[in-house]
């Protein structure tokens, strides 16, 4: 949970990045903070990050789908939607986005992407290579009740933040650039 500077392996290029994991043989699984994007770096490609390159705000405002908040079924999400997520939502590509609720204590959004909201719904499962409806007590879970994990401590970074008011029942769409989409559960995205 360790904030640090690294070398990512797709352009060889330092970036911010927090240590999520330690994998063995000075191997670490590392998210870079201001893409979203998750590599695995050897430690003589990471550097301790000074408190100077902390005064930019982050980049990458971690969002969840609506209906995707569930944590214990991540795994699922990921490999039932994860190609569509990708293919719906290019990176660097500029979509709408309606900012439903923040969980508390984290700086993790939910959201609802208007633009893929028919092709990209919980309510729907794959089985049998069919699609088929889950039941109806399974999708009426409140929100307030799941919880996502947090990856390191957001509250401690200034972030380029995505527009919330959580007295505004009706929160406006609003333009924002994907930065890294894998899952519904795991879409970072920048306002414009």
């Amino acid at each position: 949970n360790h904030l640090c500077i690294a070398k990512s392996e797709e352009d060889d290029q330092w970036y911010r990045a927090v240590c999520c994991k330690e994998l063995g043989d000075d191997i670490y699984e590392l998210m870079f903070v201001d893409y979203g994007n998750v590599e695995k770096v050897s430690r003589k490609h990471i550097m301790h990050m000074t408190d100077e390159i902390m005064q930019t705000p982050i980049l990458a405002n971690h969002c969840v789908l609506e209906g995707f908040e569930d944590a214990t079924k991540r795994e699922s999400y990921q490999k039932m939607f994860a190609d569509e997520i990708k293919k719906q939502l290019p990176a660097f590509e500029e979509t709408r986005v309606v900012v439903l609720n923040k969980l508390p204590n984290t700086s993790t959004f939910i959201v609802r992407i208007p633009s893929i909201e028919k092709s990209i719904n919980p309510n729907l499962i794959i089985k049998n290579d069919k699609m088929v409806e889950q039941s109806d007590s399974a999708r009426s879970r409140n929100v307030q009740d799941r919880k996502i994990e947090a990856m390191f401590d957001y509250n401690k970074c200034r972030f380029t933040e995505i527009k919330y008011d959580e007295n505004c029942k009706d929160s406006p769409a609003q333009d924002v650039i994907i930065l890294h989409a894998d899952s519904p559960t795991q879409i970072f995205v920048c306002p414009t």
